[in-house]
């Protein structure tokens, strides 16, 4: 997710021009690109096409995100992309949403686009939506010393404009997000 590598060395191989791969995580590689190229001065960083969305909490636990966040905190505006498994949508629509997003959507200060393809193979357009905050089940299964986290998901969704509504319903969803946790509306209620 956000985590970067701080207890152990990391290791990196030029692969071409400008074009290098790093053992860390996805933070980890915005850093590094940030530090190591330091004669550029990057315009966005597009992290994804992500296998799998990042809607709801997902959001917090992934790495495409995670990239997102590192970028934000270093005043580098950023998109996350992600899909649940069909490239050939993206591949097609791609440039569309690309050019929609940026001139509808650049990301600005604080904030970070998190955009995600539909579901099936069809698009029906391209809406600003909400994290949509599902109430999944969770277990685990347990084989001696071994666990397997299982969940299923909450389809009961009404809120039409939440990322989980809309990529359900061949729409892509473009959500801003912020890079800290902290909340206002929480603060000033327990200030009082």
């Amino acid at each position: 997710s956000c985590s970067i590598t701080i207890f152990r060395t990391l290791k990196f191989d030029v692969i071409g021009k400008n074009k290098i791969a790093l053992d860390g995580t996805p933070a980890d590689c915005v850093s590094f690109a940030l530090s190591y190229f330091k004669d550029i001065k990057f315009d966005l960083l597009i992290s994804g096409v992500n296998d799998g969305f990042n809607i709801s909490y997902d959001t917090l636990y992934s790495g495409t995100i995670g990239a997102c966040i590192q970028a934000t905190l270093n005043h580098l505006p950023s998109i996350a992309i992600s899909c649940d498994g069909n490239f050939e949508l993206v591949e097609e629509h791609l440039e569309k949403t690309f050019e929609y997003v940026i001139n509808n959507y650049f990301p600005k200060g604080e904030y970070l686009i998190n955009v995600n393809f539909p579901m099936g193979n069809e698009i029906k357009g391209h809406k600003l939506s909400k994290l949509y905050l599902r109430n999944d089940k969770h277990w685990i299964i347990q084989n001696g010393n071994e666990i397997r986290f299982q969940r299923e998901l909450d389809n009961d969704i009404t809120l039409d404009d939440s990322d989980w509504y809309l990529v359900n319903n061949g729409y892509v969803s473009i959500t801003p997000l912020k890079a800290s946790y902290f909340n206002d509306e929480g603060y000033n209620l327990y200030k009082k």
